[in-house]
């Protein structure tokens, strides 16, 4: 849910967040087992609004300020670190999203302001114009939550002719990629940072 215009925010999401510590504890052992966060962590931070933190208000989420998501997310993390890393990575997405045009804002929340978008923004991909967009192209690692999202960040290089190549960023839907099983690590296996593959 939102929170009403005559909640504090910052409040509001605090408590929020910290009334699920007791569940991402009791489930850490598992996110960690399994590589990923439980689909139970996921509804329940759904359920209380906090993928919607970093959303604008005009597309029904929070727009909570940074120094707010920061503090929902160290609150999270003391009861699963692998599960408040995601949140703010994916949480991140979202304040991204926020600030790229009317189409792309329109495209993600359209459906509801709880959409989760992954980052992999280093420009380890390729880009090459095709009409008004771009074919996309290329791998990109440690993309925390990536399975989880609804849409992808991808960083690419587009070359131009007698010139350095431009960076962009586009904006992908999830199931236009495909997720390479690659994050085998000691700590925080429970992120789930696997690699993003585009093959354009």
């Amino acid at each position: 849910p939102g929170v009403d215009p005559g909640v504090d925010v910052d409040d509001e999401l605090m408590a929020r967040a910290r009334g699920l510590i007791p569940l991402l504890s009791a489930n850490a052992a598992r996110t960690d087992r399994d590589r990923r966060v439980p689909g139970e962590n996921l509804a329940a931070l759904t359920d209380a609004g906090l993928f919607r933190m970093m959303a604008p208000r005009r597309w029904g989420g929070c727009e909570a300020a940074i120094a707010t998501k920061i503090r929902a997310v160290s609150e999270l993390s003391r009861g699963c670190g692998s599960t408040g890393w995601v949140v703010s990575l994916l949480t991140g997405g979202s304040w991204f999203v926020g600030m790229m045009n009317e189409r792309a804002q329109q495209d993600v929340w359209a459906s509801g302001p709880d959409a989760k978008v992954a980052v992999a923004v280093p420009p380890s991909g390729t880009a090459e114009r095709v009409g008004d967009g771009y074919l996309i192209s290329g791998s990109w690692h440690y993309s925390s939550g990536c399975e989880h999202a609804d849409w992808v960040l991808l960083g690419a290089s587009e070359a131009v002719d007698g010139g350095e190549p431009s960076v962009i960023v586009s904006l992908v839907p999830r199931h236009q990629v495909d997720i390479e099983d690659t994050w085998h690590v000691t700590g925080m296996r429970g992120t789930g940072s696997n690699t993003v593959v585009a093959s354009g």
